[in-house]
């Protein structure tokens, strides 16, 4: 035989604590109170659960009679029901509330498949009052913004205004009264508020916020630093309780701010820029542009911050001013634009900066100014070289003017020679001058005439430089011809730069060997090489 069952746990409740409605005003909203009611059988599958509901009240001298409403069905063992079961005291009539409610309790027999099982009634206490009159809390002003609330601008512009954000941290229970607030002036005329919220009976609620609707801010017509309390008046609204409005005085907002006089650039240097005239090879060329903070000094002022750029090459621009800039009535060259001298030419360019008024607080306020024009010409040294345009001789490339044996007696041997200024001429514009004149520097035997140039363009030769050769004595003869270089143009450049040497030989003899055929042959190619341009330089260190 199979015998089966199972024993179930029998529900059980907590005591039900009173309902105690507490003091009420009469127009209060209508006061609710929710019974608490627990399980309290072992949690398990082997638990019943618990139905609670209301009975009759029980008057124990009270005026008012509240409201009782909600059941509690089959509550798992364990658990807590805090909402099903309310009981409501309304505020129309003043009056007092003291008796009992009879709470029925039963043990659900749905999990066991049993009937339920009464259990014992309770009856909590009910209390309360509803009284005539109120009392409430002031409305409590709290400006959230972090203080000092900063403010930066330049003079004469337009700063905005920030916005404070306002809480009435009255606590919101019912009986506090809203909060009105208005702008009401500043410790400091330089500091300004504006703007307002809330009206009697349309006042800000206890918690809530107003954002932006007074506004603080500053004024920007005089330099300096600004410190002071912008001055918010408030007010506590309790029309809505049947009371006054009440002056809650003046919230201090901490303002501080910096207002600075912007930069005056000015440019020193006029346009155009003018390198003048310089040389290939030169170092490179530099010019500084002069700038000045023109401002007037303040109580704060802006400095004079910039770079500079030079468009077109040769020239380009270098330098800075740096933060925190030029003060007021200072000047600086440290922008400066560069030429550089590797190309022969005349340059011409721009010079662009790029500046502009600094602080410490605000973004940079750039300044215009007109670019300036850059103007440069880089020539070539003159340089002196010969030709032979006709006449006796042979002239070498190493500048040495040879006669060659000839017999004594047969005359005056002359070589026609050119002096060149040896550039190309087509860079004519930009090569310097070129004058030099011939003198002896040492050895005899020789008589020379128009050996001299003054200021002979580039690309240009002049002829005229005779060499005459006398065959009248015997012996061999050398001379040498010294022409210092003078180089100059029209910037007033003018200097000797080096010089050139002219070597004259030649031979007399009483008479003159036959030559070998072969001997013959290279004497015919020599002498049909009868002009070419030759050149040595030698600079001076």
């Amino acid at each position: 035989m199979s015998i089966t069952g199972a024993a179930y746990n029998l529900a059980s409740s907590n005591t039900i604590a009173s309902i105690n409605f507490g003091v009420l005003h009469v127009g209060d909203p209508t006061a609710t109170r929710a019974l608490s009611i627990m399980n309290t059988a072992p949690a398990g599958v082997f638990s019943e659960g618990l139905d609670s509901s209301f009975g009759a009240y029980s008057n124990n001298g009270g005026t008012l009679t509240p409201g009782f409403a909600g059941t509690i069905t089959n509550l798992a063992a364990g658990s807590t029901n805090s909402t099903s079961m309310t009981a409501s005291l309304g505020t129309t009539t003043a009056g007092s509330v003291n008796g009992n409610i009879t709470v029925h309790q039963a043990s659900n027999g749905t999990i066991s498949g049993l009937a339920n099982s009464p259990l014992p009634d309770q009856t909590p206490a009910v209390t309360g009052s509803v009284i005539t009159g109120t009392i409430t809390n002031l409305a409590v002003p709290q400006i959230n913004n972090p203080q000092p609330i900063t403010f930066a601008a330049r003079v004469n512009t337009s700063v905005p205004t920030q916005g404070l954000s306002v809480t009435n941290a009255a606590p919101n229970n019912g009986f506090s009264e809203g909060l009105i607030g208005s702008a009401d002036g500043a410790s400091n005329a330089q500091i300004t508020s504006s703007g307002s919220f809330g009206s009697p009976g349309a006042s800000l609620a206890p918690q809530a916020t107003n954002n932006g609707s007074i506004q603080v801010g500053i004024k920007t017509n005089v330099a300096g630093v600004i410190s002071g309390n912008a001055l918010i008046g408030f007010k506590s609204d309790g029309t809505g309780f049947g009371g006054t409005v009440t002056d809650l005085g003046d919230t201090p907002v901490a303002i501080t701010a910096n207002v600075y006089t912007p930069t005056v650039a000015t440019v020193l240097t006029t346009s155009p820029i003018n390198f003048g005239i310089v040389h290939i090879g030169d170092p490179t060329q530099t010019n500084g542009l002069t700038v000045q903070n023109g401002a007037s000094a303040t109580a704060l002022n802006d400095g004079l911050v910039g770079t500079i750029s030079a468009g077109g090459a040769p020239f380009s621009g270098i330098g800075a001013i740096a933060a925190p800039g030029l003060a007021p009535q200072a000047s600086s060259s440290a922008l400066q634009v560069n030429l550089a001298t590797s190309t022969a030419g005349i340059f011409t360019g721009t010079a662009n900066l790029a500046l502009a008024s600094h602080d410490a607080d605000l973004a940079d306020l750039p300044l215009t100014t007109s670019p300036l024009s850059l103007n440069a010409q880089v020539n070539r040294f003159a340089d002196l070289s010969f030709l032979k345009e006709g006449g006796d001789g042979a002239l070498s490339d190493s500048f040495v003017l040879d006669f060659g044996n000839v017999l004594q007696g047969s005359g005056i041997r002359e070589a026609m020679l050119a002096m060149l200024n040896n550039n190309p001429l087509a860079d004519q514009l930009f090569t310097d001058l070129l004058s030099s004149i011939g003198t002896v520097q040492s050895g005899s035997g020789f008589r020379f005439t128009g050996c001299s140039v003054s200021k002979l363009p580039g690309g240009v030769s002049q002829p005229g430089c005779d060499i005459f050769f006398d065959t009248s004595s015997l012996g061999d003869f050398t001379e040498v011809l010294n022409f210092d270089v003078e180089s100059s143009n029209s910037s007033g450049y003018d200097q000797m730069i080096g010089n050139v040497t002219l070597t004259l030989e030649g031979s007399v003899s009483s008479s003159i060997p036959t030559p070998e055929p072969g001997t013959m042959t290279l004497l015919g190619s020599g002498l049909g090489m009868l002009f070419f341009v030759v050149r040595r330089w030698r600079r001076i260190a």
